[in-house]
């Protein structure tokens, strides 16, 4: 790692300490102690730029952007990208492989 680079982090934390962190993402639930029932989420901190996950590989997650914004891309058979979504601060994304049994995404995953 070059100096002043910045790595991926991801922790497991519990989705209370998520959810009181950023109780405006979480408008309508009011009691947040039923959440620990829920297990732990993991918390992923990245710099710009940084990818986070690479094409095909598995997509068994939902996402919430707490802060910044996402950039999905699909890989075309020339070498380029093409974006096909975006997620900003309080947006999710990541349901549809979830709800439809896919395992794997054919998109990149971009900070």
């Amino acid at each position: 790692m070059n100096q002043g680079e910045q790595k991926i982090v991801a922790e497991a934390v519990s989705l209370q300490e998520v959810a009181r962190n950023c109780a405006g993402l979480f408008l309508y639930w009011t009691n947040f102690d039923d959440l620990g029932n829920l297990g732990p989420v993991h918390r992923v901190t990245a710099p710009a730029g940084a990818i986070l996950v690479e094409p095909w590989d598995s997509a068994r997650a939902y996402w919430v952007v707490l802060d910044g914004e996402i950039r999905a891309d699909r890989p075309e058979p020339d070498g380029s990208r093409t974006p096909v979504g975006f997620a900003r601060t309080g947006e999710g994304f990541g349901e549809a492989p979830l709800l439809t049994g896919k395992t794997h995404s054919p998109f990149l995953l971009q900070q």
